[in-house]
């Protein structure tokens, strides 16, 4: 009889091979039933040392056939163990076979009362758990009390009570199934499927099948049985029944789209899974239905049942190859119908080996209508390319268009027509969006900006305008609704111009302040004096955010010269109120009305500065620029924006800091592997050494803007770039550190600290920490009230620091 410190011994030794992955648990233990009795004895030890490898181990030992005797202590310390170990991920499913197996095998009683509670050998437990190892006892054959499934159980007893009932088959079981096949939850879909199939195979399959088909009638508020039915269909055909002629069912089923609920894609799934399994099992797809399918496999909003459609027409031509059809495989396969754009691409040539176009049209012309974005832009690109005009015209001429959705899709189409130079051939609906008077309930919807995005680019494109003040009175509501204010703007300047009563209209409108209405008025020509005090007066007295408004309203008149003051003002304006640095916005604006200056010196200065400085909008905006115009050509995609743009000749007082900028960055892109802020900020200090003195203050003072606002990593970093080169920054540092102007001042201070503890690390005080003028000035500031906190802290450990290395 094996002792407990072999039972130990052994456990372990197959516990190791088991975490090395050199054997599975079924080869790792022993399974000699001589070891069963002394680990039942011992398992109150055992637990201790390992619980989830006895409970493996106790997994292959009751599998053995041989009778097994237990008395009722040792059953009831079993029980209690593997109750125990259900609690467990890792031990959840073992505890629950061997707790089935023990009771198998050995008198474990269960039952449940009307309370409701729930035992197993006079241990409660939970409902989830009771029925979860009826499920388990249920699976190996033995016999047990079926419970009807309630409305209110839970997802998990619903599916153990599935089980419980596909393990005990009846024809009530069956009746029950049938009943539950309009199952909502599509957790439950999968796992009634299956126990459907257990039961069936005890009763006549013919008449199962044909109740199956007769629930495949109307599709609408009866998807969840389609669902259901189809996919045991399939199912039942993988297994080798007969399930007989369903092709109707998959015709109605693929066909299926309904927006007004949620799971009309996983009906389109399911019936793509059942023409599957028909496939898979030699029944060749018609070629209507096949040209339907890789209708779906194409254009289909829904990813999953374009892959679902592909691997259909893959089974297809893998099992019925047709001369010149081969080449789908290539154009129509899992990978390539990932991006519906892909998928375009592949249109034309699909088109032509299988010549459907009738079923493509009237997939993609219901597409039009359809939710998404995406699924709208392929509808109208590929009916412009491939179809003709009279067919979409007809079809949106039977609509009633009454949503931003609903007129989204028709001017994406107006817009791929125009584009193809087709837009003759849509002529009635081009009119009917010229004469469209947009409802101003229409910006309570969220897709509004998207609506007004692309009724701005049809606008523009449309030559004779005979609704023009109905277009006029659409872009006065844009304005005032403030929607798109920089695309609203730039498109009302050529009505502004052309039509003395919206000029006058939005020039009376300019005292709302809206974003819109401050840009509109930018080219307004007719109201150019009156204008010119207004942004004056928001410029002085405005809000910072309508500053920033006005700012960039004056950049884009291009009348600058009478504005430098209040440039120069923008330049440096770092407000900062709940919302952080909110001033970015005028700053980037001033920057780029500095560009349109006469003296170069100021826009190359401040661009210095931005390119170092705490906003990273900003720094990103520097690189956007240099960009745009080639001086930069190639790399920063991480910013993911397009950012404005100026001539390259503005830069050209900058040029060869850029120049050294963008060498050093590539090389550190190719052989560090830093951040991109950290990149762009040695790659900076590097090309600093191009810059003359005045710009080299104006950078120096960006550095400290970013290392007064960063976060610790960064501002770390950059103060050991400094460190690296404190010579040349000396004076620099020593200026700044005697700025009255706290913005400047106190990173300058802490600059300062920082450069007396890294020369204190390194044993070299010899610039800062030697420099008793700078000592003295640090101990008035620390004697001031109105230090921060923090800024007085790290003054207090510099000068500790420095004492005590002077004394050592």
């Amino acid at each position: 009889m094996p002792n407990l410190n072999e039972l130990i011994q052994l456990m372990e030794r197959a516990n190791e091979l088991i975490r090395d992955h050199r054997k599975n648990p079924d080869s790792a233990f022993p399974t000699d039933i001589k070891y069963l009795k002394p680990i039942m004895g011992s398992i109150d030890i055992l637990k201790s040392k390992n619980s989830q490898a006895i409970t493996l181990w106790l997994e292959l030992l009751l599998r053995n056939p041989f009778p097994l005797k237990i008395d009722e202590e040792s059953l009831s310390k079993m029980v209690s163990f593997f109750l125990e170990a259900t609690k467990t991920t890792e031990t959840r499913k073992p505890a629950f076979k061997c707790l089935a197996m023990l009771a198998q095998r050995a008198n474990v009683m269960h039952c449940s009362t009307e309370e409701p509670s729930f035992y197993i050998h006079n241990i409660e437990v939970s409902e989830l758990t009771y029925y979860e190892f009826l499920a388990k006892l249920s699976s190996f054959g033995k016999k047990v009390q079926l419970a009807p499934v309630e409305d209110h159980d839970s997802v998990m007893i619903k599916k153990m009570k599935m089980k419980i009932m596909s393990n005990n088959p009846t024809d009530n079981v069956l009746k029950c199934f049938f009943e539950m096949l309009n199952e909502r939850d599509s957790r439950l879909g999968w796992t009634l499927c299956k126990s459907f199939l257990k039961v069936i195979k005890y009763v006549e399959t013919g008449s199962v099948v044909s109740a199956l088909k007769e629930r495949c009638s109307v599709i609408f508020a009866n998807e969840n049985t389609w669902i259901n039915a189809m996919t045991i269909l399939g199912m039942m055909s993988l297994q080798g029944w007969d399930i007989g002629d369903v092709s109707d069912i998959v015709l109605k089923g693929i066909s299926y789209t309904n927006e007004m609920v949620s799971n009309s894609e996983t009906v389109r799934e399911s019936a793509l899974f059942l023409l599957w399994a028909l496939t898979r099992k030699s029944n060749a797809v018609g070629k209507d239905l096949l040209c339907l399918v890789v209708g779906r496999a194409l254009f289909d909003p829904s990813l999953s049942c374009r892959r679902g459609a592909s691997a259909v027409v893959l089974e297809h031509i893998g099992r019925f190859p047709e001369a010149g059809k081969e080449e789908i495989v290539s154009l129509i396969n899992f990978h390539s119908v990932k991006r519906l754009r892909n998928c375009s691409k592949a249109v034309k040539r699909v088109l032509e080996i299988l010549k459907c176009e009738e079923v493509f049209e009237e997939i993609l012309l219901k597409n039009l209508l359809h939710c998404n974005l995406e699924t709208k832009r392929q509808s109208g690109y590929c009916i412009s390319r491939h179809f003709r005009g009279d067919k979409v015209v007809e079809y949106i001429s039977s609509i009633n268009p009454k949503t931003p959705s609903d007129f989204i899709s028709i001017l994406i189409v107006i817009q791929e027509f125009t584009e193809q130079s087709r837009e003759h051939e849509i002529e009635k609906i081009v009119e009917t969006i010229a004469k469209l008077k947009v409802d101003p309930s229409f910006c309570k919807y969220k897709d509004f900006d998207i609506f007004v995005e692309n009724y701005l680019r049809v606008i523009e494109d449309l030559r004779a305008l005979e609704s023009r003040d109905i277009i006029c009175g659409n872009l006065y509501m844009f304005l005032i609704k403030n929607v798109l204010p920089s695309e609203v703007s730039r498109v009302s300047w050529r009505f502004i111009s052309e039509d003395e009563g919206f000029a006058s209209k939005v020039a009376q409108s300019f005292r709302r302040g809206t974003e819109g209405l401050i840009l509109a008025n930018a080219r307004n020509s007719r109201y150019k004096e009156k204008l010119g005090k207004g942004y004056l007066e928001l410029l002085e007295h405005g809000n910072i955010d309508t500053k920033a408004y006005a700012m960039k309203a004056i950049r884009l008149s291009g009348d600058i010269e009478k504005y430098k003051d209040h440039i120069l003002g923008g330049l440096e304006n770092y407000h900062t109120d709940f919302r952080g640095d909110v001033s970015f916005r005028l700053r980037r604006e001033s920057l780029m009305a500095s560009f349109l200056m006469e003296d170069r010196t100021i826009s190359s200065r401040y661009f210095i500065r931005y390119f170092v400085d705490k906003s990273k909008i900003l720094r990103d905006e520097c690189i956007l620029l240099c960009k745009n115009n080639g001086i930069i050509p190639e790399g920063f995609e991480y910013i993911g924006r397009k950012g404005y743009s100026v001539d390259s000749d503005k830069f050209q007082l900058v040029i060869e800091f850029l120049d050294s900028f963008y060498i050093e960055f590539k090389r550190l892109e190719n052989e560090s592997s830093l951040g991109n802020d950290k990149m762009l900020f040695m790659a900076s200090f590097e090309a600093s050494k191009c810059l003359g003195m005045e710009y080299q203050e104006e950078f120096f003072r960006g550095v400290l803007g970013t290392i007064g606002s960063s976060d610790a990593s960064l501002r770390s970093f950059i103060i050991e770039e400094v460190f690296k080169a404190r010579e040349r920054f000396e004076k620099l540092i020593i200026t700044m550190f005697y700025k009255s102007c706290k913005r400047v001042m106190y990173p300058a201070i802490e600059v300062v600290c920082e450069m007396i503890r890294l020369e204190t690390e390194e044993d070299c005080l010899v610039i800062f920490g030697n420099n008793h003028e700078i000592l003295n000035r640090l101990s008035l500031i620390l004697q001031e009230s109105s230090v921060p906190d923090g800024i007085g802290l790290t003054i207090r450990n510099a000068l500790e620091r420095n004492t005590h290395f002077s004394e050592s």
